[in-house]
């Protein structure tokens, strides 16, 4: 029987290409949550200042255009 040694670099380099792998993959998808998670702050307050704008006096306006779009 022959048995294949695989040299310490080779295995150094195996090992050094895996660590690289999985922080890469860890800060992937700590960017990806992050982006996320920024994105909806945004969404909700973009929503949140169109609220307060149609109910103080974005009302108005709002039926300014209801009016608008129902005339005869």
């Amino acid at each position: 029987m022959n048995k294949r040694r695989i040299s310490l670099s080779a295995k150094l380099n195996i090992w050094i290409v895996f660590i690289i792998l999985a922080v890469s993959a860890v800060l992937m998808i700590t960017g990806y949550r992050t982006y996320c998670h920024k994105v909806d702050a945004f969404c909700f307050n973009r929503c949140e200042e169109c609220a307060v704008t149609a109910a103080g006096d974005g009302g108005r306006w709002i039926e300014d255009i209801w009016n608008s779009i129902n005339t005869d």
